[in-house]
This record gives C-alpha cells, structure tokens and sequence, in this order.
C-alpha cells in the first residue's frame, strides 16, 4: 500500500484497500484490537489520498483525527505522508 500511494497510483491503491479491507472484515484469525487497527489506518489512507491540498482547514482537522486516534495501525506513517501532502500545497 505504501508503495502505491508513493507512486501515485491512487486506482490501485484504492482496489488494494478495499481488498484488505474484506480480507478484515471476513477473517477470523486475525485478533479484533489488530482488525480494528487496520481497518482504522485503511479509513485515514483513503482519506489522505483524496485529502484536497488546498483545504488548509481539513488538514487541520486531518492530522488531529489521526492523533487522537489511539487505535491507528502506522500513525507516524500516516502523519508524515500528511505533513509532506500540506508542503506540497
């Protein structure tokens, strides 16, 4: 996933998270904290993708959603990809 989104491959990003997703969502083996984690992390990325660069209020908003999220799968990840998505605008 995160090499997707490094290239910009934003419709194969998209149809890998929804598969991750139903993978979650119908596996049973995977402990519920981890599923829930990840479908977590799944939400924001979609987010942070069609995230608008020129909405300096929805980052805002963005990134304090992420942070106060404790049950977020590679918050930092999620973090720095927003703050280089905000230098970018």
């Amino acid at each position: 996933m995160k090499t997707y989104y490094e290239l910009d491959e934003d419709q194969a990003l998209e149809a890998l998270i929804e598969s991750f997703r139903v993978l979650l969502v119908r596996t049973t083996k995977i402990p519920k904290d981890l599923k829930t984690q990840y479908l977590e992390f799944l939400k924001y990325l979609k987010k942070l993708i069609y995230l608008n660069p020129y909405e300096y209020s929805d980052f805002d908003k963005f990134k304090e959603q992420i942070v106060n999220n404790p049950r977020i799968a590679r918050k930092k990840w999620l973090l720095e990809k927003l703050e280089l998505k905000n230098k970018k605008a």
